[in-house]
């Protein structure tokens, strides 16, 4: 249940993200996470694509953490820090996304 909410919760994310002054960054990662639940719905996801996907998100969460950081930035007020909580939901939602595809490819 939590991948197909997941999976519809970052397919709107990434509509509504077409307004953005970074759109396209965002419109392919909150599409890729949407397609990658999608994926996981139909047992297609490869455990190793999605571990891969989260270490990415990391990354890039982890950047944007030490940018809001050494900014003083607040996290819900400042556009870094709101692209630092959109990273590490896509992270947390793709670790979710290698535990149930590694249980599920036997």
């Amino acid at each position: 249940m939590i991948v197909l909410v997941g999976a519809l919760f970052f397919a709107l994310c990434a509509y509504w993200q077409l307004n953005d002054p970074d759109a396209l960054w965002w419109v392919a990662a909150y599409a890729a996470a949407a397609l990658a639940g999608f994926a996981a719905i139909l047992n297609r996801l490869p455990w190793q694509l999605a571990a891969l996907f989260a270490l990415a998100a990391l990354g890039f969460g982890l950047y944007y953490i030490w940018l809001v950081v050494s900014q003083n930035l607040h996290y819900f007020e400042d556009e870094t820090g709101r692209e630092m909580m959109g990273s590490l939901m896509i992270f947390i939602y793709m670790l979710i996304l290698t535990r149930r595809a590694r249980l599920n490819r036997n």
